[in-house]
């Protein structure tokens, strides 16, 4: 009566898990980093993004704007001469987010 044997060995699962973990190693932190700095992307598109508008408005409007950043919350928001209190409390609200660090 033949042995028949079906399935893997210690060895081959061992070098198939090393492999897996070797491939991880590589990959993960290149991941990471992209979606880390996703963020400060994402923020800094946004942040330009303003200056443009404030600036463009500025010109049209011929008035001033003052962009202003608040670092203990991480948060900006453009403020023009022209504002009322309300509406100045209203761009305060909606201020946009920074990320952290």
């Amino acid at each position: 009566m033949p042995l028949d044997k079906k399935g893997y060995t210690f060895i081959e699962i061992t070098v198939v898990v090393l492999l897996i973990g070797m491939m991880m190693a590589l990959t993960l932190p290149r991941f990471r980093y992209a979606v880390l700095t996703d963020n400060l992307k994402t923020a800094t598109r946004r942040l330009v993004g303003t200056i443009k508008t404030i600036r463009n408005e500025a010109v049209r409007e011929q008035q001033g704007f003052v962009l202003h950043f608040d670092l203990e919350s991480n948060r900006f928001w453009p403020e023009s001469s022209a504002m009322t209190e309300e509406e100045r409390l209203l761009s305060h609200e909606r201020a946009s987010s920074l990320p952290r660090g």
